[in-house]
């Protein structure tokens, strides 16, 4: 978290949803490439606003022995349907063990 004077980045006075935004931000920096990011997103139902975006990869073109052509492209646009993503169905076989036991909703 940015900061030079001790508060890193925070505010005094700071709202539970502004403190919440900041956690958030600090776990995608801090947990980036160890496989939380994907628990995190549906843990807080945040998924269809940070999931929902174009992923893009650099496309590099070698012009010359030292000079290169660096290209953003689209890669493709994933689709988080809410809120039926955010549980997994349950099985018929188990659905059909109970009749109080109800399939989750959009399943």
């Amino acid at each position: 978290m940015p900061g030079t004077d001790g508060l890193y980045g925070l505010t005094k006075p700071m709202s539970n949803a502004d403190m919440q935004k900041v956690i958030q931000n600090e776990r995608r920096v801090e947990l980036a490439f160890e496989e939380h990011r994907y628990w995190d997103v549906r843990r807080w139902k945040i998924a269809e606003n940070v999931s929902n975006k174009t992923l893009h990869g650099m496309q590099i073109t070698k012009l010359s022995p030292v000079t290169y052509n660096y290209q953003l492209v689209d890669i493709r646009t994933p689709v988080f349907e809410a809120p039926k993503w955010y549980l997994w169905p349950i099985p018929q076989s188990e659905i059909g063990k109970s009749f109080d036991l109800e399939q989750n909703p959009g399943w």
